[in-house]
């Protein structure tokens, strides 16, 4: 049986604000990664055309996710440049701004796959298979977050991939979340001063009201996220 002590509100309250500024960093990383790879092999505006997708992809369901994303955005400056001078033309690196996550993984995952393995590749190193599981597992740990779900104690429905020769052996548990998130941030020195540290702070500042097991952290956690 689980005690839920007030504090851990607090503490999870607290995680999920460091979780969503870590995860607005690989969002804008991954957005420039993939308009430029996009717009380099297809053109400005070649995410209009059907061809450059693979076979599950619903062209239409998409367009309108596209227009959508638009009339949401419609009151920004960007947005009305585009409309009133360029006829509501966007190049694939303006409108990639205004992507959700969700978005963007449904996106990058209607790639025919040899697009979706050099992007892959070009920004983590990895294989499509492994980014794809990356981007399932990024977008409900950013949903529980925006919508104040709770994090302690929950058992994660997608399951990070691990890349090649990785020994870390993930679970459906909080920890494997985050040591995605460390193989996703683009910037080392900046992930262990601004994600690691402050996590380590957080820890100590709640270290008794929280048990280690109800989000899966191994003792040598600390050692295991940041990058020597």
């Amino acid at each position: 049986m689980i005690i839920w002590r007030e504090n851990i509100y607090y503490f999870d309250s607290e995680l999920r604000k460091l979780i969503m500024g870590t995860i607005d960093e690989i969002e804008i990383y991954l957005k420039s990664q993939i308009s430029y790879y996009h717009s380099q092999k297809y053109d400005a505006e070649g995410y209009t055309d059907s061809t450059n997708y693979n076979s599950k992809h619903n062209h239409n369901a998409f367009l309108q996710r596209v227009s959508a994303c638009i009339a949401e955005n419609q009151r920004t400056l960007v947005v009305k440049h585009h409309m009133n001078n360029y006829g509501g033309h966007f190049p694939i690196w303006v409108l990639i701004e205004y992507f959700s996550i969700g978005m963007l993984s449904y996106f990058y995952r209607d790639l025919p796959n040899i697009d979706k393995a050099t992007i892959a590749q070009n920004t983590y190193g990895v294989n499509y298979q492994v980014l794809d599981s990356w981007f399932r597992c990024l977008t409900d740990l950013r949903n529980k977050c925006a919508h104040y779900s709770r994090l302690y104690y929950w058992i994660f429905t997608a399951l990070p991939r691990m890349p090649q020769g990785e020994k870390y052996i993930p679970t459906r548990r909080l920890f494997a979340q985050l040591y995605m998130l460390k193989l996703m941030y683009p910037d080392h020195k900046k992930w262990n001063e601004e994600f690691v540290k402050p996590l380590a702070k957080l820890m100590r500042k709640y270290k008794s009201d929280i048990v280690m097991a109800h989000i899966d952290f191994p003792y040598k956690w600390k050692s295991m996220l940041m990058y020597k």
